[in-house]
């Protein structure tokens, strides 16, 4: 499957939402069964997990180890993955208890990531330009619905 901006967008489902921590579940034509999150922390580590394994968005910055022996195989060539994945009407009819929201990350510069998030709602996409203002974009929407 090649990933391009309009199939590699992430839908956020929050099932709950305690003492302002969401946890909940991740569905994404790029993924072959929900990612499950217990926090926004877990939750961004897994997303970028997903990045790094498929590399896209191809991050910026190169990793380096001193360990020579810990060498990678090398990724697929971004935008191609392989394997099962979710079909787009499973994304689509997904929904959390609390709230849904479409994470599209576009760029990943300056080691943390670009992009925007869409409500669902009739709200207007909002842009970051990095993970702590997507936070707090979250945090912000939770504390206000």
């Amino acid at each position: 499957m090649k990933l391009s901006k309009s199939n590699s967008s992430l839908r956020v489902c929050v099932d709950s939402i305690a003492h302002g921590q969401i946890s909940g579940r991740v569905y994404g034509q790029r993924l072959e069964k929900p990612l499950y999150f217990a926090d926004i922390g877990d939750m961004l580590l897994q997303i970028d997990d997903v990045m790094n394994a498929q590399d896209y968005p191809r991050a910026f910055q190169r990793m380096r180890s001193f360990d020579q022996e810990e060498k990678a195989a090398p990724p697929l060539p971004a935008a191609e993955i392989s394997g099962a994945f979710m079909s787009k009407q499973a994304v689509e009819e997904s929904a959390g208890e609390a709230a849904t929201f479409c994470l599209n990350v576009n760029t990943r510069q300056n080691t943390t990531w670009q992009g925007s998030l869409d409500w669902l709602d009739g709200q207007e996409p909002l842009a970051f330009r990095s993970v702590l203002e997507l936070i707090r974009i979250i945090s912000v929407a939770i504390k206000e619905g």
